[in-house]
């Protein structure tokens, strides 16, 4: 993952590495998106302005296999805030 300095203008599928922004397009573009659990609990958030408390995501990580991290979400300042837990790569596939 890349250091919080280099972050700044990148999509999240882009930081995170996700094995599809690469592959199909965009990082929100993609047809993998519309299911992306990331990307519908931010949306979730942004449009009923309820945070979501401990979400379970999994992602295909382009190098390290499936990548599992628990997820919070809330609005801060008119916009939504996204915590996440600590990584466990969960092995290939």
């Amino acid at each position: 993952m890349a250091p919080h300095r280099e972050i700044a203008g990148h999509r999240l599928g882009e930081v995170l590495e996700c094995m599809y922004a690469p592959i199909l397009g965009r990082c929100g573009e993609t047809v993998a998106c519309l299911v992306c659990r990331l990307r519908r609990s931010v949306e979730t958030t942004w449009v009923t302005g309820e945070g979501l408390r401990g979400v379970s995501f999994s992602f295909p990580h382009k190098e390290e296999g499936r990548k599992t991290f628990t997820i919070t979400t809330e609005i801060v300042s008119g916009a939504v805030l996204l915590l996440m837990g600590t990584a466990a790569a969960t092995g290939a596939g």
